[in-house]
């Protein structure tokens, strides 16, 4: 049985809407402190743009807290690049235990203070966060930062927000996942979530030892063209980069776990979560 709770519906949900968007309007610095996932809190602000599907949803995603549920187990590892505010690194850590542990990556300066106090309001202590982005060498990047509040359209590349709405640039320190892995002694790596507007690709050729082994984690990546044409390439180079790691591409149906085979040919304009994985004997769900 799924451990996701149930999004709001009918009334209650346009009720929700309504209160939520007068609040935003009357004091949009506002910090909310909300239930979350059995028992953990996420503060968040009202300005917050994935705040608001998490207040009336559960989950920004809703696909990947089903592919946490499913996946993690005590004892597990579970990298989060691109965790933002933090939902699903928390979401990883009871998931976990003490045996486990968990890894986020944010780059952006104000998006750690709110993992970072995430973290620390749920007093997780199997959870490692890491103010870097992840990238295919070790570097200086320059990330583009959009107005506050927008956080999730930060990027190296273009904002895919429409009308751009960059705030100013920051100076971000990037490491590799193959050093990262080597560094902290690692030594397995179970589910991998990756969503770093565009830079996906970046994130797959400074991982490449880790991601060709046998025992590679299960991955979960967006493939957004609008994201990547921005970086200068197609999402055709993550799926050709994925499959030579030995990779089988998916996609999930999160109520019943099934994985679906993912075509070739699909178009990815606005974004989709691709689920790679090696071994179908590492895979708990079921495929179509």
């Amino acid at each position: 049985m799924s451990n996701i709770s149930v999004p709001y519906t009918g009334l209650g949900r346009r009720m929700r809407r309504l209160l939520w968007s007068t609040r935003r309007r009357l004091n949009p610095d506002e910090r909310v402190t909300l239930p979350f996932d059995n028992g953990l809190k996420l503060q968040v602000r009202r300005k917050d743009r994935l705040a608001r599907r998490v207040y009336l949803e559960g989950y920004s995603d809703r696909e990947l807290a089903y592919l946490v549920d499913l996946v993690l187990k005590p004892g597990m590892i579970f990298f989060d690049v691109g965790a933002h505010f933090g939902q699903f690194t928390l979401m990883a850590s009871p998931r976990v235990g003490a045996r486990g542990q968990v890894h986020g990556f944010e780059p952006t300066t104000e998006t750690f203070g709110q993992l970072k106090a995430n973290i620390e309001l749920n007093a997780l202590e199997n959870v490692t966060i890491n103010h870097n982005a992840v990238y295919h060498e070790k570097t200086t990047l320059e990330l583009k930062v959009c107005d506050s509040g927008r956080g999730e359209f930060n990027t190296l590349g273009q904002p895919a927000r429409r009308g751009g709405g960059v705030d100013h640039i920051e100076k971000i320190e990037a490491i590799r996942l193959d050093d990262y892995v080597a560094e902290h002694q690692i030594g397995r790596v179970d589910l991998m979530k990756i969503d770093v507007e565009g830079a996906e690709d970046f994130v797959l050729r400074g991982g490449a030892d880790l991601l060709s082994r046998e025992d590679a984690p299960i991955l979960s990546i967006e493939f957004s063209e609008r994201n990547v044409e921005a970086m200068g390439y197609g999402v055709d180079v993550i799926r050709t980069r994925m499959q030579g790691f030995g990779y089988t591409l998916f996609s999930f149906t999160p109520e019943s776990g099934i994985l679906s085979p993912f075509p070739d040919d699909a178009q990815h304009a606005d974004g989709d979560n691709v689920i790679g994985v090696k071994s179908r004997d590492n895979w708990p769900g079921t495929f179509a």
